[in-house]
C-alpha cells in the first residue's frame, strides 16, 4: 500500500500492527506483535516485533492487525476495548516518555490495559525511534516510533474483558 514515493514521514505512509494465529493461545513464545512500516532511515520496509501482553490483548479483544493511516491534527492515542475502538486526546501525554505514558494510561483507562507508546525520541522524528510496550519491549528496527510521531500519533491501549479463544480440540491443541 506505500510506493516508492512516499515520504516515511508524510501522511501517506502507514504503520501495521499485527499479531499472528497463536497469539494469546498460551503456546510458548505465541506473544508476539509484529510492527510494520515504511523506515524512515532506510526508505525500506521496517519490520520488527515485540513481546509482551500487548498482542495477547489485542487477540482476546477480537483484533489481529490495526492499521494506522494519515495524521491526526493534534495528537492522539487509540483506545481499545473489546468491541469500542475510541480516537481520544493525547495532548496531555505528548513530550513525556514511552514509560510514563504508560503508567499514565494504565492509572485512568480500565484495569489490565496494555500500552505501546512512544516517547521524545518518536515525537521528535528521530528516525529509528522504536515504540515500547510492557516498559520493557520494543520493536526495534523498523523506525515506527518516527513514523507514529509524524502523524501525532502517541499510543495505542487495548483492554479486553473476554478471555483467550477456545480452540475446536482443545486437548489435541495442548498435546500438540
Amino acid at each position: 500500500e506505500v510506493g516508492h514515493d512516499v515520504d516515511p514521514l508524510g501522511p501517506e505512509n502507514i504503520v501495521i500492527f499485527a499479531i499472528g494465529a497463536l497469539t494469546g493461545s498460551g503456546v510458548p513464545s505465541g506473544t508476539r506483535t509484529e510492527i510494520t512500516t515504511k523506515h524512515p532511515l532506510t526508505l525500506h520496509i521496517g519490520t520488527g516485533n515485540t513481546g509482551g501482553s500487548w498482542g495477547p490483548y489485542l487477540k482476546h479483544a477480537g483484533y489481529e492487525t490495526v492499521i494506522v493511516r494519515n495524521r491526526a491534527e493534534k495528537p492522539v492515542y487509540i483506545f481499545i476495548d473489546d468491541d469500542r475502538v475510541e480516537v481520544r486526546d493525547a495532548s496531555y501525554l505528548w513530550g513525556k516518555d514511552a514509560l510514563v505514558t504508560t503508567d499514565i494510561l494504565s492509572k485512568e483507562l480500565p484495569p489490565k490495559v496494555a500500552v505501546i507508546a512512544i516517547g521524545p525520541g518518536g515525537e521528535n522524528l528521530v528516525r529509528y525511534a522504536c515504540p515500547l510496550n510492557d516498559n520493557f519491549h520494543v520493536a526495534g528496527r523498523t523506525g515506527a516510533g518516527a513514523v507514529m510521531g509524524s502523524k501525532n500519533f502517541k499510543a495505542i491501549a487495548v483492554r479486553s474483558s473476554r478471555g483467550a479463544p477456545e480452540p475446536a480440540r482443545p486437548e489435541e491443541f495442548r498435546n500438540v
